[in-house]
């Protein structure tokens, strides 16, 4: 079942828009003229085939999903029933993109499916983690808490993965402000003091020669060494959609200094927190894993979480299971195990995320104290090489012309 979207006129001739579900494009166009209405364009916003319409060439970002889910949560406390929520919800969003997914919502809901049902029709838009929650929260009567638990959970890992990004927001610039810097100096400065070196007929020391011999090949072939370095990209990313290659790459981040232990930190609080708000809403602990391992984005750490839910199928404790991996810390593993102890397994998990957010912050800040000076020194001992290769031949001239 897909979702379209389309124009059609009415019995008096007036243009009117909407969304319809349907299994094909063509039932869809039956739906519609039974309907009393004359199809003039319609499009799937489901699915990537659909053209300029498909909702796969937006990206709905987690912040948008949500501020969705914690506004449709506060109205439906508020006593209003889903289908008004929904239609309340998107009258407000104008012409926001994520406006024809509420639209779409609300017209599946209108035709009586599940909520969860309807989110599933949109799958490129809400993960299977919301729509097992939303799922487990119909069934026990607590969408709209259910709702909130998604919202705050989204709103963490957001928080969480923000930080990563602005602590190495100002190391990463400063990275290609020097880059820039250093390429204009061989392609622009080196190459304008070459010819009057040149004009010494003097013997130039080795290092001005090694820095003139680099500035004539990147400025002769910089086509070359741009397509190389588009062709390792291109490589790169090839690579990337290998599982066993981003196995490799993945278990090498976690074993790097300093960032590894910043990463694995990040992984297993995001892990705790998704497990425990599954486990908060009533879905089981093998689902809950199975929706985390999909959630952690690291094949090492998945595949872990993969093999720790098969063995706790066959009857092992969540902490035996999860040890046998190596992957995640001893601390952890020993609070996972006194959490299941005391029944109390969701808290302990929450506070273990707490905890270790507060540790990847506070290591985040400490790397980034270390990083960025270290950034500036090593483009600075760049630079001073270079500005020693040009200024050697000129101190020479100089005393040339004194004697």
């Amino acid at each position: 079942m897909a979702v379209f979207e389309y124009k059609a006129l009415n019995k008096s001739g007036r243009a009117i828009k909407g969304i319809i579900d349907a299994s094909s494009l063509e039932e869809a166009r039956d739906k519609l003229r039974e309907q009393s209405l004359f199809p003039v364009e319609v499009g799937t916003v489901t699915q990537s085939s659909a053209g300029r319409n498909s909702l796969s060439f937006r990206r709905t970002s987690n912040e948008d999903i949500a501020l969705f889910s914690h506004q449709l949560a506060s109205l439906i406390k508020g006593g209003l029933p889903l289908l008004s929520s929904l239609n309340a919800i998107a009258e407000q969003m104008g012409s926001h993109y994520l406006r024809r997914v509420v639209l779409g919502l609300a017209e599946s809901v209108k035709e009586g499916k599940l909520f969860a049902e309807s989110l599933s029709l949109f799958s490129r838009v809400f993960s299977p983690i919301y729509i097992n929650m939303v799922k487990s929260g119909e069934e026990t009567g607590s969408l709209a808490d259910i709702l909130l638990r998604i919202s705050a959970l989204m709103r963490e890992s957001i928080n969480l993965r923000n930080k990563v990004r602005n602590a190495l927001i100002y190391p990463v610039v400063i990275g290609f402000v020097s880059m820039g810097v250093l390429i204009f100096l061989m392609i622009v400065v080196v190459p304008t003091l070459s010819g009057l070196f040149e004009q010494m007929n003097r013997t130039l020391p080795p290092l001005t020669l090694g820095l003139i011999n680099v500035s004539n090949f990147l400025k002769d072939y910089w086509i070359i060494v741009l397509s190389a370095v588009v062709v390792l990209i291109v490589v790169f990313v090839w690579l990337l959609r290998i599982k066993k290659t981003r196995e490799k790459i993945d278990n090498l981040k976690l074993k790097l200094p300093i960032i590894g232990e910043i990463l694995r930190k990040s992984l297993v609080a995001n892990f705790a927190r998704t497990v425990s708000t599954l486990r908060k809403g009533g879905v089981t602990i093998i689902t809950s894993l199975e929706l985390a391992k999909d959630a952690v984005r690291n094949e090492v750490m998945s595949e872990a979480i993969y093999q720790a839910k098969e063995d706790i199928s066959r009857g092992d404790s969540m902490s035996k299971a999860l040890r046998k991996s190596g992957v995640f810390p001893p601390l952890f593993l020993h609070m996972v195990e006194v959490g299941e102890k005391s029944g109390n397994l969701e808290h302990m998990l929450d506070d273990i995320s707490n905890s270790y957010e507060e540790e990847v912050t506070m290591a985040l800040n400490r790397f980034t104290t270390l990083l960025e000076p270290l950034v500036i020194i090593t483009m600075g001992l760049i630079v001073g090489i270079i500005a020693i290769s040009i200024l050697l031949p000129i101190f020479e001239m100089n005393q040339i012309i004194g004697l």
